[in-house]
């Protein structure tokens, strides 16, 4: 997932792997919740095909056995990129690797999104049958988001729940933050939290939402870093509309980007030259010469 939440999802992942397995209903063999220390977490480079997953956890206690977790906010080629790095990971570490899908929002979600790609020849026979897990995110219901692990908090905004209950979570999730954070780790809590706000929400309405809120109107630390949110998404936003051009107008004039061109224009994280690559669709005739800069 090359976009502004990578980073931020990854950061709430490392603060408490087991909650995300436990969300996602993974138990130990002998039907046992994980907790962080039977965890630890992998290189992710799977530089066979110069590639990189979001995470792999390993468990270390019991049957060996990874977890490729993939976060996912725009819905695009799912399952066949989990297919690619599950047997990336399996082909690096020689262990079963369960893969699970975290879908960020409904937007995202499309119907080849179901837990299990089939492939089959043009005679009928079916080659491969891979089955990973799916988690909705906007379909987990509130209150078991705000009563789990504080690593997890922060999708309770972008959880089952209604725009006017907004406000009362978020003063829950203040009230968790002030009693188990301390002052830096509330910043990155707070930060994380407007970014994925970000996910289903204008910026106005979460300036609104989180500044409005009294427990932080005193807080001179996070406002500072609510209006770098806000710079920094309005950033965010050029970016995305010049990959998106570059994507559109590139499919028309040279074909549909195969998956690691795509890959590679989604990494870019320069506006300048993005802006260089915009204009350069209309210079050249193919992909391969688009991308030889």
């Amino acid at each position: 997932m090359f976009n502004q939440f990578d980073v931020t999802m990854k950061n709430l992942l490392m603060a408490s792997p087991s909650a995300w397995l436990k969300l996602a209903g993974i138990m130990t063999e002998d039907a046992e919740l994980l907790d962080d220390e039977d965890l630890q977490f992998e290189e992710t480079d799977l530089s066979t095909v110069t590639t990189t997953c979001d995470k792999v956890l390993r468990v270390t206690s019991g049957s060996p056995v990874l977890y490729h977790i993939e976060f996912e906010s725009d819905g695009k080629n799912v399952p066949k990129r989990v297919l690619r790095y599950n047997v990336l990971v399996h082909y690096k570490y020689d262990l079963p690797v369960s893969s699970i899908v975290f879908l960020l929002r409904k937007s995202a979600d499309n119907k080849e999104i179901s837990g299990r790609l089939e492939l089959f020849l043009p005679n009928g026979v079916r080659y491969h049958d891979f089955s990973y897990l799916v988690v909705r995110v906007w379909e987990l219901p509130v209150e078991r988001i705000l009563e789990s692990s504080i690593g997890l908090l922060p999708l309770a905004l972008i959880s089952d729940v209604e725009e006017s209950e907004l406000p009362a979570v978020v003063r829950r999730m203040q009230e968790r933050a002030e009693s188990e954070l301390n002052p830096d780790e509330r910043d990155l809590f707070w930060t994380s939290s407007y970014l994925i706000m970000g996910l289903n929400y204008p910026v106005d309405f979460i300036e609104n939402l989180l500044k409005g809120a009294d427990h932080m109107q005193n807080s001179s630390t996070y406002m500072g870093i609510l209006n770098k949110g806000i710079e920094k998404g309005e950033e965010i936003g050029k970016l995305k509309s010049l990959k998106e051009t570059i994507l559109l107008f590139g499919g028309r004039r040279f074909g549909e980007p195969n998956v690691s061109t795509e890959e590679t224009i989604q990494a870019f994280q320069s506006i300048e030259y993005l802006t260089y690559l915009r204009e350069r669709i209309f210079e050249v005739e193919t992909w391969e010469e688009f991308m030889s800069v």
